[in-house]
């Protein structure tokens, strides 16, 4: 069996150097054909014997207690490489000889910086190896090279982490100084829960809105909106982006042309009474609320301030103005 050399020397008697002798790797036992998710790796266990105390009394007298056997963990790493070495992986350490691998490419689920971000281990040729990490100071060799296909087929699917925009859509037609609504579609077509994804939405190059899409399971979608309120007419270009990183990278933008257009008009009449307000004059309804704004057509000659505060009805070209509405009027009269 073999020894561990641990000093426990008395303080006038020479160093006691700590020596490690050579331990044999462990063995694969599997896998080594072909496999789905999850992949169990198995291989045999290493004895590398106990931790001995030696005390040294004199030059020729030597003192020796046993102080337990050693802890041994194991470093499983795969790879696409075959020699493993150069292209690692996964990187992860078990206490025990048999390892169920899930392919989630988790925050400690061993993946490596040599995986993308998110990405589990898509199907394919694969090797690994192991070896044993034997106390606090010594490691094993490696053993043997395994080779294993993963295989994804047969209804299995390759686990992994997919955000993307599947519509872009305004809910109105777009005119000039009226509010409309876009709407982006977010889908977690992935297998696993998604949080904390951020989605930009623009017009024109400006930023309307910076938000984080609210946390989905796999397979939902999600609905975003926000408010957009063209200010010049004309093709406008609005898009939305993701900051997801994943397989289907052309599904992290999506872009929409609306036309924008002046605002409809419409003759018609108005009745109610004329205020004056910090915007100019307006027609308010029976509570006092604002239901349009009031200025002259062009070539027409209304004296307002003899009407302010009088019931009255306005005749004229209606458009929408903001949030409100905007009375071209060219013909007025008391209100019956």
């Amino acid at each position: 069996m073999a020894l561990t050399l641990a000093l426990a020397a008395l303080a006038a008697a020479p160093a006691v150097p700590q020596t490690i002798p050579q331990v044999p790797a462990p063995t694969l036992i599997s896998p080594l054909l072909n496999v789905g998710v999850p992949i169990l790796f198995q291989w045999t266990p290493v004895n590398p014997g106990n931790v001995y105390n030696f005390s040294i009394q004199s030059r020729t007298r030597v003192i020796q207690q046993a102080a337990g056997p050693l802890v041994v963990t194991y470093e499983l790493q795969i790879s696409d490489y075959p020699d493993v070495a150069s292209h690692i992986l996964v990187d992860v350490r078990t206490p025990v000889t048999i390892f169920s691998f899930q392919n989630q490419n988790l925050p400690g689920s061993g993946f490596t910086s040599q995986q993308p971000p998110n990405l589990p281990l898509s199907g394919g040729t694969y090797y690994w190896r192991v070896r044993a990490l034997v106390g606090t100071a010594a490691t094993t060799n490696f053993s043997s090279i395994g080779r294993f296909e993963l295989n994804l087929s047969g209804g299995a699917s390759t686990p992994v982490h997919d955000m993307g925009i599947t519509s872009l859509v305004i809910t109105t037609p777009a005119f000039v100084g009226a509010a409309t609504v876009i709407v982006a579609s977010i889908q977690n077509s992935g297998t696993f829960p998604e949080e904390n994804v951020p989605l930009a939405i623009t017009a024109n190059g400006v930023q309307l809105a910076h938000i984080i899409v609210p946390p989905t399971t796999a397979g939902q979608t999600t609905r975003i909106t926000t408010i957009w309120t063209p200010e010049v007419r004309g093709i406008a270009q609005i898009s939305a982006l993701i900051d997801f990183a994943g397989p289907n990278q052309n599904r992290k933008v999506a872009s929409i042309t609306p036309d924008v257009r002046e605002q409809p008009q419409f003759v018609t009449s108005l009745t109610g009474t004329l205020q004056l307000g910090p915007n100019g004059y307006y027609l308010a309804d029976s509570r006092g609320r604002e239901t349009s704004l009031v200025l002259e057509a062009p070539n027409t000659q209304i004296d307002f301030g003899a009407l302010l505060g009088k019931a009255i009805v306005l005749r004229g070209t209606l458009t929408k103005h903001d949030s409100s509405y905007l009375m071209a009027a060219n013909q007025v009269s008391l209100a019956p």
